[in-house]
């Protein structure tokens, strides 16, 4: 799927030394054997939580830690719920907006914050994606008290912008925050690890005998 690109782009953009926490979270329309909503947090390249519509549950996969377990699971729970109701109207409405038919359809977003390299907190963004077209992006800086929408798919009036601006200012970025700070002090030993990559080398032979190309994909690391 396309926010799958926009993922690996990211990841790989991350800048040495910082830190993010990413949610990847897919709404589907029609008959699937999937969940009609499934999230998955990543903290750097460990997954840390999961959250789908079958259970309404939130997993942890990386911790049980009694004050921090608890705090997170219930902040967690109101935005994965809040994701999930902003996904649902936001696909029904792109499915009639771009003129689609009845049938399967995937709505896909990656949201997440980010602590640079001197613990200083990044922006909030959030991209979206539906049946592989556009791609929608909310950006909220907190240094700068900024909010913007970069290719919206609905045009938004003074009042849906300001409640949005309002969201991400007091909700969305300070629990992002608060759970990758907290993350990273369970699971320091494991984001800071050092391993050696995974090496591929692929050979593809070019037109007109002009010789060979070779790529090297290193991953892992």
């Amino acid at each position: 799927m396309l926010v799958y690109v926009y993922l690996l782009s990211y990841l790989s953009e991350v800048r040495a030394g910082s830190h993010s926490l990413m949610a990847f979270a897919t709404y589907i329309i029609g008959q699937t054997p999937f969940p009609e909503f499934s999230a998955v947090v990543m903290l750097d390249d460990l997954q840390v939580m999961y959250y789908d519509s079958i259970t309404w549950q939130v997993v942890h996969r990386s911790y049980n830690v009694s004050t921090l377990y608890h705090e997170e699971k219930s902040d967690a729970g109101v935005i994965f719920r809040d994701m999930y109701n902003d996904m649902r109207i936001r696909a029904f409405y792109l499915k009639e907006h771009l003129n689609q038919t009845d049938g399967v359809h995937v709505h896909q977003r990656l949201a997440g914050c980010e602590l640079l390299n001197d613990d200083k907190p990044g922006p909030l963004q959030t991209w979206d994606a539906f049946d592989q077209q556009r791609k929608e992006e909310f950006i909220f800086n907190k240094e700068k008290n900024h909010f913007q929408i970069e290719l919206p798919w609905i045009m938004w009036d003074n009042l849906q912008f300001i409640h949005m601006k309002f969201l991400y200012k007091n909700v969305y970025y300070p629990v992002c925050i608060k759970a990758l700070q907290g993350y990273l002090q369970v699971k320091k030993n494991n984001v800071m690890r050092k391993v050696k990559p995974r090496v591929r080398l692929m050979r593809k032979m070019l037109p007109d005998f002009q010789g060979l190309q070779i790529s090297c994909l290193a991953t892992g690391f």
